[in-house]
């Protein structure tokens, strides 16, 4: 990852949208693996690989809430802003 720039709503939320694109590449590697293990009928790989491809979803949603975050305080101070 890059080096972070200043908090800001924008940066951070570049951040977590450059997080969530890290995670999708494993996981598409991650799919073909596990295309080849069914072809295989390598149970146990299947296994073994979903659960890291889960790992990796797991961290591509908490980077997406956080970005829903920064979405809801950006609203919010817009919205202050027109008071």
């Amino acid at each position: 990852m890059r080096d972070a720039p200043a908090n800001t709503q924008r940066d951070r939320a570049f951040l977590c949208r450059e997080a969530i694109a890290e995670m999708m590449g494993p996981i598409i590697i991650g799919a073909e693996i596990v295309q080849r293990y069914c072809e295989l009928g390598d149970e146990a790989g299947i296994h073994y690989q979903l659960q890291n491809m889960a790992a990796y979803f797991r961290t591509a949603g908490a980077a997406y809430r956080d970005l829903a975050a920064v979405r809801n305080e950006s609203l919010a101070d817009e919205s202050e802003g027109l008071k």
